[in-house]
């Protein structure tokens, strides 16, 4: 039987994939006890966001940008399973709603509580919303930091599944040129790379 150009047999049509669980990664990835109680505390202390300098410059110069990212990446976990392609927009309308509230009342961070209380209950995480509110309020630029490290956790232990959903689906056009085709991926190795332009 012949085949064409992506190597199926002519007449037959590629197999439908199982679509991506929506349960999403590893909710405990640095593997913090679980109390009595079924909960634990965060990965990371709130005080620890000076660990990491960048993302805590962020979201205390523009914590609307954080914030809407944040929510952004958690929609995604949730409804897809999966992390967000490219980490979500940088503004969106979450964000400016966000920074208009800042800017114009000072009460930006009371979106922030509900947030904060998604994150809390999607990992399992001891607390209150009380608690969400006094550190909406009192530590935004940590709590933020200290919810996108939690989120990144889950995304980070989804990388290896999506690479792999990817490489069943089949070969898929190179990005710039839909024409080219290349392989899917094998296990171990690199995804597909650019091909050089006198290549394509």
């Amino acid at each position: 039987m012949s085949a064409d150009t992506r190597g199926y047999p002519v007449g037959t049509q590629p197999k439908a994939t199982a679509p991506m669980s929506t349960d999403g990664g590893n909710k405990n990835a640095l593997n913090r006890p679980i109390g009595p109680d079924g909960k634990r505390d965060w990965s990371y202390g709130l005080c620890s966001c000076f660990s990491a300098c960048g993302l805590c410059c962020w979201a205390v110069c523009c914590p609307c940008v954080v914030y809407s990212k944040n929510r952004q990446r958690l929609r995604s976990l949730q409804h897809q399973g999966a992390p967000l392609p490219g980490g979500g927009e940088r503004y969106d309308d979450y964000c400016f709603i966000y920074g208009c509230l800042t800017v114009v009342t000072g009460y930006g961070w009371v979106l922030h509580i509900n947030q904060a209380t998604d994150v809390r209950e999607r990992y399992g995480i001891r607390g209150s919303p009380i608690c969400d509110c006094f550190k909406a309020w009192c530590c935004r630029p940590c709590s933020l930091t200290q919810e996108r490290r939690e989120i990144e956790l889950e995304e980070n232990s989804l990388l290896p599944s999506v690479m792999n959903q990817r490489a069943l689906e089949g070969p898929f056009p190179i990005r710039g040129n839909p024409g080219s085709m290349v392989p899917p991926c094998s296990h171990g190795k690199k995804g597909p790379q650019l091909l050089p332009s006198k290549l394509r």
